[in-house]
């Protein structure tokens, strides 16, 4: 059965969409929210057709409806935090997904995984390099290893994946920040072990 909200003129569509992010509809279709903050223009007849579509379109109608525009956002990098909070459930796993494949995730993942490099002892047998510097001084130096070394406490493991500590801030997450600084790193490098048992531990704590 096709979606009659997808056959609604683009600008209708465009409507809908602010719409549903004003005003909220229960299980029964009764709707209930805001006044206008997003949709001014709140007496133009788009306006009034397309709350007319939302009123009355099904609520499978409408999640169809709101996955395909947050698609739509996401190929056109509009919001990644925005478009995930939108969601819940399934739903907001494939859009979770989407953005763990995207550019942005990835510039962040190598920031923090750069961010937890750490140079390891060398191991026997140690090689000495020797060179001459434009002064014609002897400088000896020792090949170091680096690695990402696993952040939480404790552990020493190497890190190969990225664990958030919540997901308030996905999208825009703090990565970088100092000691000093009020607010905590949303990001930190950790082994996979590390990753299972801080992912059961939130689990656990019924947290999202």
């Amino acid at each position: 059965m096709e979606n009659r909200l997808k056959q609604l003129p683009l600008p209708v569509q465009k409507r809908v969409y602010e719409i549903a992010g004003e005003f909220h509809r229960d299980e029964a279709g009764n709707v209930e929210g805001g006044a206008g903050t997003i949709c001014s223009d709140f007496s133009s007849i788009e306006y009034n057709q397309a709350m007319s579509a939302f009123i009355y379109a099904t609520n499978e109608e409408l999640q169809d409806f709101l996955f395909d525009h947050a698609k739509y956002n996401l190929e056109h990098r509009i919001s990644w935090h925005y478009t995930i909070q939108e969601f819940s459930g399934n739903r907001r796993k494939q859009i979770y997904n989407e953005y763990l494949r995207s550019p942005e995730w990835w510039r962040k993942r190598q920031a923090v995984m750069q961010h937890a490099l750490r140079p390891l002892p060398p191991e026997p047998p140690i090689i000495i390099k020797r060179s001459l510097d434009r002064y014609g001084r002897l400088i000896e130096s020792i090949e170091v290893e680096w690695k990402s070394i696993c952040e939480h406490e404790n552990c020493s493991n190497e890190a190969k994946e990225v664990h958030h500590y919540n997901y308030d801030r996905v999208g825009k997450e703090l990565i970088g920040r100092k000691p000093t600084e009020s607010e905590e790193n949303d990001l930190i490098a950790v082994c996979r072990e590390c990753h299972k048992s801080l992912d059961a531990l939130r689990k656990a704590n019924n947290c999202v």
